[in-house]
């Protein structure tokens, strides 16, 4: 059952979703009132489908598209349970303030990283990840994923940037390995992704697929899948912007002679049947 939930101004300026497709912003927003109170639902991308775009023509594999994409910003966390699929939505007790009566707990919890051994930083990295969630500004239940990208340096400007992406360009074009190794675009494959995708700003696609294999550490690449990788990854994004035409399912209403049965001659304020 859809729960009434908080929808705050930073929402509306974040980068991400100010430039992703319109619908999957809006999809963001259905799953906060989708989640129990712990910001957890089922990754049923059919049921999704029908509880936030009952009138829209989506696919099921349109909506997990849309729901990896987030994903891979780090604004949902997906995890599965006994062979179950679920989603976390980041933040989302920060920032949502649930009936006191309201349901919850029957969605079991994203499994915890195991305990921090000697020599072993996985556990303290996680720590360290998750105090930087909850000292993030007040945005609208997402994570600033552009601090991942570049740190602000409090001047008021982002032209003013001192982030080693933005004066390192090289940086920007670096990928992490399945191996712990850094991958880099060349510049030919980079060429050839602009003059293929020419309504694309693969520059800026680049950063957002460096950013996804950043956070989604299971799904990185080797070095010789990385072509592939980058070519699929810009063939499933769309141009900030872009209208999708959809096909309604009611037409030839153009083709219909609505005159047909009246009777002639009956004034247009009174009843012709």
């Amino acid at each position: 059952m859809a729960r009434a939930r908080n929808l705050k101004p930073g929402f509306f300026v974040n980068e991400y979703l100010g430039t992703c497709d319109p619908l999957e912003a809006l999809l963001f927003e259905g799953l906060w009132t989708l989640s129990d109170r712990f910001g957890l639902l089922e990754n049923r991308p059919l049921r999704i489908k029908a509880q936030i775009f009952p009138y829209r023509n989506l696919s099921p594999q349109e909506i997990t598209r849309f729901v990896q994409n987030l994903s891979g910003a780090g604004f949902l966390n997906l995890y599965s349970v006994d062979g179950v699929e679920y989603i976390e939505i980041c933040n989302f007790s920060k920032h949502q303030n649930p009936h006191k009566n309201e349901k919850g707990g029957e969605i079991p919890k994203p499994p915890q990283p195991p305990e921090n051994k000697e020599g072993d930083s996985s556990s303290s990295n996680y720590q360290s990840d998750q105090e930087k969630h909850q000292s993030d500004p007040d945005e609208s239940c997402i994570r600033n994923e552009e601090s991942l990208l570049h740190e602000p340096n409090n001047k008021g400007s982002t032209s003013d940037d001192d982030s080693p992406a933005r004066n390192d360009p090289d940086l920007a074009r670096k990928f992490p390995l399945k191996d712990g190794t850094d991958y880099t675009a060349p510049e030919n494959l980079v060429s050839e992704l602009k003059d293929t995708y020419q309504n694309l700003d693969v520059e800026f696609h680049l950063k957002k697929a460096r950013l996804w294999l950043i956070t989604t550490q299971s799904k990185r690449k080797t070095e010789r899948g990385m072509p592939k990788f980058l070519n699929g990854w810009m063939s499933r994004q769309r141009p900030a912007g872009e209208v999708v035409q959809i096909q309604s399912r009611h037409t030839g209403f153009e083709d219909r002679d609505y005159s047909e049965g009246l009777i002639e001659g009956v004034p247009d304020d009174a009843a012709n049947f």
